[in-house]
């Protein structure tokens, strides 16, 4: 868990350092001069001039992909110094390398400035880029798309040489979210000026013109008026001055929609309930916590999880029960082999009769405890480790693991039944509820932030269908924390496509307090008397922790401590500290104190952890499987947590 919440926060650092421009140059003023050709093709003429810090070895120009027929030709040169358009000719001009990227979908020109102010000159043209109708002729064009940076004092000068038209025969229009207008018209020229056009923004102007002006088009069938297209390029126009007004409202629902969060997650950070279960928890003695078995303890600790190394806990119970008895054994030859591997192993003995075990004890003696030639039944710590990479590689290993982590469920069953705790326990709605109401939040808040900044409704359609199907997914594993905190990170890729820094920024707050709520929302809901038992268990856990005893206990409790403080992840800690601490008591004799018997235990425990239900799932079928012959060099037989195969001396421990 801890793994994914570190991954979610560097995917947030890297979101953070990309949101950063570090670009190395300003472009400081482009003029533009388009004429609109009678064949409906448009000719541009271009100057960026580049304030360039540093060295810069090429200028991108993106050009629109769509709404026309191709780009007949594109070249680069290096304007004549104190030259405007119009004031020169591109014949006598020094050509400039120019190389197209289907990738980027521009064009990239050698500019190889450094440290100085540089302009560079493009012309282009476009294949029919207005439309010729019965009643008019349209033109609409994508001036700036793909940006590389920012563009400053933005001038762009249409023409439709060489007709000359006056008032309304023109109808004018320009979308563009930083602002800018057309600043005069005369006759075949419209001016148009603007003082900034953001990096990822775009800049379409729309013209209606008389359609005799595209001469030598064809005219296109359509049953569209002039009229009715006049009519969407105000709505259109209207949308886009509305969106300031729009932001507002937005930015307004985003801060009331933040305080609340706000508030829901200093409450589950107070959890008041905790503090009031701690006060409580203190009232229970000592005494009272070792009684708990081991299992009990892990299961409560863990709150009700029961995992595949967690057999420990159960076989530590029996033993405190007075049914087994332990003792050094030499490690099996798979250890023996091994340099730097512990070569002494525990073998646990059953000495008592079933009768007088409990359905969770007497499940775990059957799975795991095998009978021997001797008569006795017993279980070789060392014979559940990790299997060797040979057997890995059996047929049927992932199939046997699956079993196994079946046994494990119906070991947890037994363990609940026998504490009678199944109802103390239970899945926690709120963090579905929180999931489900925050997705549908994300969800409204981007598409209001799309419709404020006057997108497209394809954009908005398209942005929406993404929602659902992510938000069906959350729903779909509301108690997988990472997929809403993903969810929510994807809301903040689609959030930040608008162009209102004030509300990308709210957005931002909200997708990290959403993240921190759903962290903070437990998965499991837990009784009030077991809230309790549970913060007793984590006291327990920290005096075992350092190394802390009862003074009114000692030698015969010391085999329970160190067994407690391994099941619940803290025996190297508890027998360094317990020997730093009192180094008078007599330990040595006790199995467990045994640094090499350690070693074992851990050598078994934590590759047991990674085993689960994702990693054994079933898998295509392979032709090529390896044998499933025993042996190998592991000394003896099929991996023994085998159980359905034959034991060492056959009887209870084999069956399934």
């Amino acid at each position: 868990m801890k793994q994914i919440y570190r991954f979610i926060g560097l995917l947030f650092i890297i979101i953070l350092t990309g949101c950063q421009n570090d670009n190395s140059f300003k472009i400081d003023k482009v003029d533009v001069q388009a004429q609109v050709l009678p064949d409906g093709d448009l000719y541009v003429q271009e100057i960026f001039t580049y304030n360039v810090k540093g060295e810069m070895e090429y200028a991108e120009r993106g050009l629109e992909l769509l709404g026309h027929e191709g780009v007949e030709f594109f070249e680069s040169y290096l304007p004549p110094q104190g030259k405007r358009l119009g004031e020169f000719s591109y014949e006598n001009l020094e050509r400039v390398n120019v190389d197209y990227s289907n990738k980027y979908s521009s064009y990239f020109s050698e500019l190889n400035a450094e440290d100085e102010v540089k302009r560079i000159y493009y012309r282009y043209r476009i294949n029919e880029a207005a439309k010729k109708y019965q009643d008019t002729a349209e033109l609409e064009w994508n001036f700036f798309t793909f940006n590389e940076a920012d563009l400053h004092n933005v001038t762009i000068e249409v023409l439709f040489m060489p007709h000359s038209y006056q008032g309304k025969e023109i109808e004018m229009f320009s979308y563009n979210r930083n602002g800018g207008e057309f600043t005069e018209q005369k006759g075949y020229s419209i001016t148009y000026k603007t003082d900034l056009i953001s990096e990822d923004d775009t800049l379409t102007q729309y013209y209606l013109f008389p359609a005799n002006h595209l001469s030598e088009m064809s005219v296109k069938d359509s049953s569209t008026t002039r009229e009715e297209r006049l009519k969407d390029a105000i709505a259109r126009e209207e949308n886009y001055q509305l969106r300031e007004s729009r932001f507002e409202l937005v930015a307004k629902v985003l801060s009331h929609v933040q305080w609340v969060l706000i508030g829901l997650v200093l409450l589950s950070l107070l959890k008041a309930h905790i503090l009031i279960a701690k006060w409580k928890a203190r009232s229970i003695p000592l005494s009272e916590i070792e009684s708990w078995s081991p299992v009990f303890q892990i299961y409560v600790y863990r709150k009700g999880e029961i995992k595949l190394h967690d057999f420990l806990a159960g076989v530590f119970s029996i033993y405190q029960k007075g049914f087994l008895s332990i003792k050094k054994v030499p490690a099996s030859y798979r250890f023996q082999k091994v340099e730097n591997a512990p070569k002494i192993t525990l073998l646990f003995s059953y000495t008592g009769k079933r009768r007088a075990l409990k359905d969770a004890d007497l499940f775990l003696l059957r799975w795991l405890f095998r009978h021997h030639p001797d008569g006795t039944q017993g279980l070789i710590l060392d014979s559940i480790a990790e299997p060797s990479k040979k057997e890995k590689n059996q047929k049927g290993y992932k199939r046997k693991l699956r079993r196994l982590l079946s046994e494990v469920k119906d070991w947890k069953k037994a363990i609940e039944k026998e504490f009678q705790v199944e109802f103390s326990i239970k899945e926690n709605r709120l963090l579905k509820v929180f999931s489900v109401a925050l997705v549908i939040v994300h969800l409204i808040l981007v598409l209001s932030m799309f419709i404020a900044d006057a997108k497209s409704w394809l954009t908005i359609c398209l942005s929406a269908v993404c929602f659902i199907i992510g938000a069906f997914l959350v729903w779909k594993y509301s108690l997988k924390k990472r997929a809403a905190c993903f969810y929510f990170i994807g809301s903040f890729f689609f959030a930040a496509q608008s162009h209102d820094d004030t509300s990308i920024v709210t957005h931002f707050n909200l997708v990290i307090l959403s993240i921190l709520l759903i962290i903070l929302t437990p998965r499991v809901k837990l009784s009030k008397e077991m809230i309790i038992k549970r913060e007793a268990v984590k006291r327990w856990r920290r005096i075992l922790k350092y190394g802390g005893i009862p003074t009114e206990k000692r030698q015969q409790s010391f085999m329970t401590y160190v067994q407690t403080a391994i099941v619940l992840g803290v025996g190297k800690q508890f027998i360094s500290r317990f020997k730093r601490k009192f180094p008078h008591e007599r330990v040595d004799d006790i199995v467990l104190f045994d640094k090499e018997i350690m070693n074992m235990i851990e050598s078994v425990i934590k590759p047991l952890k990674h085993i689960t239900e994702k990693k054994v799932s079933p898998q295509k079928k392979n032709s090529k499987r390896t044998s499933s012959s025993s042996g190998g060099d592991t000394g003896g037989g099929d991996w023994p947590f085998d159980f359905g195969g034959g034991s060492d001396g056959g009887g209870d421990g084999g069956g399934d």
